[in-house]
């Protein structure tokens, strides 16, 4: 995967797979280590943070594709 470009289709169901993982592992979170998780969050960009995104690209020596998981 490291020549190809990340495609968005795969982000978004990235994004679920690892969204429907952290409502797993939360659920016994507690439990297992004895305090409250803090806020834990799997989300999808928004307008700002893409501008933010390409920004950041075009500063830096990161490969695009890195920043957009970020």
């Amino acid at each position: 995967m490291a020549d190809e470009r990340l495609d968005a289709e795969w982000v978004r169901g990235w994004c679920e797979q690892a969204d429907a993982a952290l409502v797993e592992l939360l659920q016994s979170f507690q439990v297992r280590h004895g305090f409250e998780p803090g806020r834990n969050v799997v989300a999808l960009g928004t307008e700002e943070s893409h501008k933010t995104t390409a920004a950041l690209v075009e500063l830096t020596p990161i490969p695009s594709d890195l920043t957009t998981m970020y």
